[in-house]
């Protein structure tokens, strides 16, 4: 009798998995999962120094969002399974709506970026591998 309860238990599992599980939670407004970067994309993370003894508010910040470390593309961000679609800005910059309505701004900074998270002090980035087009 047990082992029909796990079988049929196994079998929700599995059918839940195949439909794409529950619903999220919240407004619903999931980011979309993450697709391969078109091509090979920049590596960016947080520059060295940025996560010392004493982590600025910012970098925090970064990490609680995923964005410490990413894959830039043209004007998609990828960070772990999450894709985020960026809106080329006026200055130059590139601006990302985060899930929670939390805005992300990228720019350039000599030869790195600058992570701006909502109002908050910037926290400095650096390109680990790629090769630099699609930067702002």
């Amino acid at each position: 009798m047990r082992s029909g309860y796990c079988g049929v238990a196994m079998a929700c599992g599995v059918l839940l998995a195949a439909c794409g599980g529950p619903e999220p939670a919240g407004d619903g407004a999931a980011a979309p999962v993450a697709d391969m970067p078109a091509r090979a994309g920049e590596v960016w993370a947080i520059a060295d120094g940025g996560v010392a003894d004493a982590p600025s508010p910012a970098a925090v910040a970064a990490f609680v969002e995923g964005l410490h470390a990413f894959v830039l593309d043209g004007e998609r961000l990828h960070a772990g399974s999450v894709r985020h679609d960026g809106a080329r800005q006026d200055d130059g910059s590139l601006l990302f709506l985060l899930p929670g309505g939390l805005q992300a701004r990228l720019v350039r900074d000599g030869d790195g970026l600058l992570l701006h998270l909502g109002e908050g002090d910037p926290v400095r980035l650096q390109r680990r591998a790629g090769d630099g087009e699609g930067v702002p």
